[in-house]
């Protein structure tokens, strides 16, 4: 089983986390880096499958750690996000990664918000916010532009408390 490992993944009630990492075209991940090279956030784009606060049991996850989806950029957002810290992201048209949140709400787990949107996570807390106040033509010049989705990986989140 892969983990991947963020510094992100701290909320305040803990839980399981499941994701993959989000490859974006090269320009625009320079862009993104830049913006967010003034904060102490490791820059880790990557997109939710599914966050439970209370599934722990992880004796029976089946990753899918080699599979490759393709999705498109729709347009950005920011979200407060389940702990207020706020998250810049980037809504992404990818039916696979439904059918593959669908998939894990088969396997028990509990989504801890009541709809899934299909989203790659650019920036946290400071970083999501200064990246808000900075939308430019640079970043909107990519809506439209293909990301890939590789390396599900599963993780046990720690509470911040």
């Amino acid at each position: 089983m892969k983990q991947w490992d963020t510094q992100s993944t701290y909320t305040p009630e803990g839980g399981t986390y499941i994701s993959m990492r989000a490859t974006l075209p090269y320009p625009l991940k320079l862009a993104l880096e830049s913006l967010n090279a003034s904060h102490e956030e490791e820059f880790n784009p990557h997109v939710t499958l599914m966050y439970d606060r209370n599934f722990t049991d992880l004796s029976a996850v089946n990753l899918i750690t080699r599979a490759v989806f393709r999705g498109r950029i729709d347009k950005y957002e920011f979200w407060d996000g389940h702990d207020n810290d706020g998250y810049f992201v980037a809504k992404i048209e990818c039916p696979q990664l439904i059918q593959r949140h669908q998939f894990w709400r088969g396997q028990g787990f509990t989504h801890s918000f009541d709809d899934y949107t299909p989203h790659v996570t650019f920036g946290i807390r400071q970083a999501a916010h200064f990246l808000r106040s900075h939308m430019s033509s640079q970043l909107t010049s990519y809506i439209g532009s293909p990301v890939l989705l590789s390396m599900e990986s599963i993780e046990d989140i720690k509470s911040k408390n």
